[in-house]
């Protein structure tokens, strides 16, 4: 006799799916608790790309442009107050002496070098101890473009403490750090300041994700118990779903534990995406059995007859559901394309619990203790879904004209989607990260790390008097642009040197005409500047960085910058002698939107022909295909469509909602088409088989719905807008999947009837 699979789960006693739930769940837990959270925007740079590569190139020969921390302070009665400059010197000092911190600059540590008979010798910027000598300081401090616009805004009303941390800088060294910071700032009464850089942000980041991680799985549950209830009106009910839900997240998360996956910016989305799949089988699976149930008393017939019936249906659409989010294997974005696998690999979980342990569990309760409708389904939804049927079936033109009317305003949204990303409308709203941004992007004119590499050719080395004026022209054409800002190269220490050497004369400040004195400059740079050179030129003197910041203006803004500077390095300087490439974090990061179209077309593409492929192995038809395609095409329309008229911008995050979208949407029509097919094979017509899937399947397509749009809309509570998008994005998108489901399935249907 042939083995079947639903037999013998049918047959399963209960207590044995009971003690594996009892065996499992503190196993799960042990390894949740070993769960890791880390956050580098690194992460998020496309892989397999030539920019990057040599930029990992570049970084090698000099250092990160990212080992930063900048502490902000704009005093109240403006900064040249001895009270203020005392205190602010006093944090100086003790940031350098911090491990994690190579260097702590400011304006009252900054030194001028000037060249005496007797070497060099160092006299202070800025007099701290002396406020009769602040008027004079503050008009040099302002003259000198080493200072103004880098350690003290360009109005003079606040200065920055520059840190430059080491590079070897983990984010567990991190947290010390801004602890360390924070403290010396409480110490010397500084209450009003502002942190900007990657250990702060990360550190922060992480904070919000953990947060958001137990809140989201908090709430879902809640959304669970809730739902069910309004469903079912039974205890049990709920006990059962929450149970269903509860387990699947534990599993999941035990397993990432486990295999010591680190959890990332994406891994919020997971309690979410976990639980709203794990709902959706399970009120599919119960109310089917309850179905089965008032039919047949016998709970095990009922559990065999619910599991012969819709167990294939539910396990291909996990199957469909996990092609959705694999189709996030073709993006060049490493968290996406782990987010991808790792949600595929919840939703097999959350199908594994619902078939081989929950739903032995159901047999343990009696119909009256499950079931608030013994005697049939409620008779308002019979009325409802039977309108709807016939809605379907006698207005088909009205049904076209609203369809072509929503795809036309979605088509218009679609032509508007913008790629011009901004960072700050990416950090989450109303926390003190997003303020720290936005105060430097005001008062210092952003500091999105910006680098140009210089490399000398053939025989000429970076260093070089003719190689210095070529950077030099470079160097010039960066500052004009409005947006670039802190720009400084080896010209800088050039400069300084031929200052220095002028009795530190301000009008001195600039590139010596002469070659013979920018080679007595490169031999005492040689011999006393030997830090700065390290971190301007490469130790075989063949390339060189300007390194600076630009303004959060957006990406497409950047790039428009970046093209024309490119155009004018075309032209305008000698390739023979040196060459210039643009790079640095902050060119990387933004190489991911010239991506995203490409990626989200192929991937849906991928996720329509894998899913195709299962659709045309269970019907035998092509024409089958198209059907099931046809009715999911649209909702993801709809959700570009709205992304372009509510101004949201696409980013790598948000890229992440078609693929969720389709492969969650489908899952409706596959339980529709399989039931369909089912009452076919029963011998009814075309209608009667139509009507039948309507009635059994119907408040299920609409129940789910209402689920994964409440769901989704959790996520709105977020601070963060990717995640806030995500939910919004998402669940209007897998609400509007109801409409083709309901009244377009059954029309493309009717239309291909001799295929029955």
């Amino acid at each position: 006799m042939k083995w079947n699979i639903w037999k013998w789960i049918a047959a399963m006693p209960a207590r044995n799916a009971v003690i594996a739930a009892v065996l499992l769940v503190p196993i799960a837990i042990f390894f949740t608790l070993k769960l890791r959270f880390s956050y580098d925007y690194a992460d998020f740079f496309p892989t397999n790309d030539p920019d990057l590569e040599f930029y990992f190139e570049f970084r090698e020969q000099f250092e990160p442009d990212d080992n930063f921390l900048l502490i902000g302070c704009r005093p109240s009665g403006g900064v040249y107050q001895s009270d203020f400059l005392t205190r602010l010197d006093s944090v100086t000092r003790y940031c350098q002496s911090l491990p994690a911190v190579e260097r702590a600059i400011s304006i009252t540590n900054f030194q001028y070098a000037v060249k005496s008979p007797f070497g060099f010798m160092d006299f202070p910027a800025l007099h701290v101890d002396d406020p009769t000598r602040y008027a004079a300081d503050s008009v040099r401090i302002s003259q000198d473009e080493r200072l103004h616009g880098k350690l003290i805004s360009t109005d003079g009303s606040t200065v920055i403490v520059l840190l430059k941390t080491v590079d070897t800088l983990t984010q567990a060294d991190a947290k010390p750090l801004i602890d360390a910071i924070r403290a010396s700032m409480a110490a010397v009464q500084l209450d009003d300041y502002h942190l900007l850089g990657k250990a702060y942000f990360e550190t922060e980041l992480v904070r919000i994700q953990q947060k958001e991680f137990l809140l989201y799985a908090f709430l879902s549950v809640v959304l669970v118990i809730v739902v069910t209830f309004i469903m079912f009106r039974k205890v049990w009910v709920v006990v059962i779903s929450a149970l269903t839900v509860a387990l699947s997240l534990l599993l999941f998360t035990g397993l990432m534990g486990a295999l010591g996956i680190e959890q990332n910016v994406m891994s919020t989305l997971y309690p979410i995406v976990i639980i709203i799949i794990g709902i959706s089988d399970a009120v599919h699976f119960i109310g089917k059995y309850l179905i089965e149930l008032r039919r047949n008393s016998n709970r095990k017939i009922a559990l065999f007859r619910t599991l012969a019936d819709i167990g294939f249906a539910t396990g291909l659409t996990a199957v469909t559901s996990a092609i959705g989010f694999l189709s996030m294997l073709t993006s060049n974005v490493p968290p996406i394309r782990n987010f991808g696998v790792y949600s595929a690999l919840g939703v097999l979980v959350v199908y594994a619990v619902v078939i081989f342990i929950i739903s032995p569990m159901l047999t343990l309760f009696r119909q009256d203790q499950l079931d608030a409708h013994t005697d049939g389904e409620s008779p308002g939804w019979t009325k409802f879904l039977n309108n709807l049927y016939l809605t379907g079936k006698n207005r088909v033109k009205p049904i076209m004209l609203v369809t072509i009317l929503v795809l036309f305003v979605s088509f218009y949204g679609i032509s508007t989607i913008s790629t011009n990303i901004h960072i700050g409308q990416g950090l989450p709203k109303n926390e003190p990260v997003t303020e720290d941004f936005y105060f430097f992007e005001n008062h210092f004119n952003g500091f999105r790390p910006f680098e140009i590499a210089a490399q000398a050719q053939g025989n000429h080395a970076i260093d070089e008097p003719m190689v210095l004026r070529e950077i030099e022209k470079v160097e010039n054409k960066a500052k004009s642009y409005p947006i670039v800002n802190g720009l400084q190269s080896i010209t800088m220490v050039y400069k300084s040197m031929h200052r220095a050497y002028n009795g530190d004369q301000i009008d001195a400040y600039t590139l010596p005409e002469s070659d013979s004195t920018l080679l007595l400059y490169r031999k005492e740079l040689n011999r006393y500047a030997k830090r700065e050179m390290h971190t301007l030129i490469s130790d075989d003197r063949k390339a060189g960085r300007m390194s600076g910041f630009v303004s959060d203006v957006g990406t497409d803004s950047i790039r428009d910058m970046q093209e024309d500077l490119d155009a004018f390095i075309k032209t305008e300087t000698n390739p023979e002698l040196v060459t210039f490439t643009t790079t640095g974090t902050g060119v990387i990061f933004d190489k991911n939107t010239l991506y995203l179209r490409k990626n989200i077309i192929s991937g849906v593409l991928l996720a329509f022909l894998c899913i195709g492929l299962v659709m045309a192995y269970l019907f035998r038809d092509w024409r089958m295909v198209i059907i099931s395609i046809i009715p999911n095409v649209i909702p993801l329309v709809v959700c570009a469509g709205i992304m372009g008229l509510l101004g949201i911008e696409l980013d790598a995050p948000t890229s992440i909602i078609f693929g969720i979208s389709y492969g969650i949407a489908v899952d409706d029509t596959i339980h529709f088409l399989s039931k369909f097919n089912i009452e076919r094979q029963k011998g009814y017509s075309i209608e009667s088989a139509l009507q039948n899937t309507f009635t059994e399947t119907g408040k299920a397509v609409f129940t789910m719905s209402l689920i994964l749009f409440f769901g989704f809309m959790i996520l709105m509570l977020s601070p963060t807008a990717a995640t806030f998008n995500i939910g919004l994005l998402t669940g209007v998108t897998l609400f509007t999947a109801v409409w083709p489901d309901v009244f377009l399935l059954p029309l493309l249907i009717r239309k291909w009837s001799k295929l029955y």
